[in-house]
């Protein structure tokens, strides 16, 4: 199975729920592309210059339960 990685500097658990704001066309699409398998939130090291290659080796597959669209899309 391939699901895409959402980085961000907090980490979700298991069973956990968070809430996003999801503004950027980027992962606009990936939320858009996720569909029922969903997508990895992955966490990164925020005091590093290049956060997107310091992921750390630890991720959670999210399931989407409920969205908002807002005018920003």
């Amino acid at each position: 199975m391939q699901l895409a990685l959402f980085p961000l500097s907090a980490h979700l658990l298991p069973g956990g729920v968070m809430p996003l704001r999801i503004f950027e066309p980027r992962y606009q699409r990936m939320i858009a592309e996720a569909g029922e398998s969903g997508f990895a939130l992955c966490m990164v090291d925020p005091r590093q210059p290049d956060a997107l290659r310091n992921m750390l080796p630890i991720a959670t597959r999210v399931t989407i339960i409920d969205f908002d669209r807002l005018p920003d899309g």
